[in-house]
């Protein structure tokens, strides 16, 4: 019998979770953590499901959510789940945008972009924003109201220099 049968996907996890804590047993917690993603990618959970088991949409100050190393689990599962089944394309930005504005989800993206430790989560999701907003055919006059840029008259605003 595997532990996917015996427990419950949360159960599972959080269980996985308590036992990262444990130096003795962090090894094994992040090889099963492996497995029950790779179990999820196998079963197409939905991405949205994913990040709620991740705690994500509990998280109190939404702009420290780049530095969660669940967040960074999340964005790989995405990716992952695209590359295994791609044709059912998942975004990652119809899950975000439940809990982010635009504005607020490209700020906190280019401001994360320019450190080392989550560089390339910040660009997967950057770049998921941008065919996100291509395919759902948002123009860039749209796209500039949406981001507030439409009033600016300063060239040195910040989201004209990523």
């Amino acid at each position: 019998m595997t532990l996917a049968g015996k427990y419950e996907d949360d159960a599972l996890y959080r269980l996985i979770q308590q036992a990262k804590r444990n130096p003795e047993t962090t090894s094994l917690a992040t090889h099963l953590q492996g497995e029950l993603t790779q179990y999820w990618i196998t079963m197409k959970k939905d991405p949205g499901e994913i990040y709620r088991k991740f705690q994500l949409d509990e998280i109190q100050s939404k702009k420290d959510i780049f530095n969660k190393p669940e967040f960074a689990a999340w964005v790989n599962y995405a990716d992952q789940l695209n590359v295994t089944h791609p044709g059912l394309p998942v975004s990652k930005t119809s899950t975000l945008t439940k809990f982010f504005t635009d504005d607020d989800l490209l700020k906190f993206t280019l401001a994360v972009k320019k450190l080392d430790g989550t560089r390339n989560v910040a660009n997967s999701v950057e770049d998921d924003v941008l065919r996100f907003w291509v395919k759902s055919g948002k123009t860039p006059d749209k796209t500039l109201v949406d981001l507030r840029l439409d009033k600016i008259t300063s060239m040195d605003n910040p989201m004209w220099n990523p």
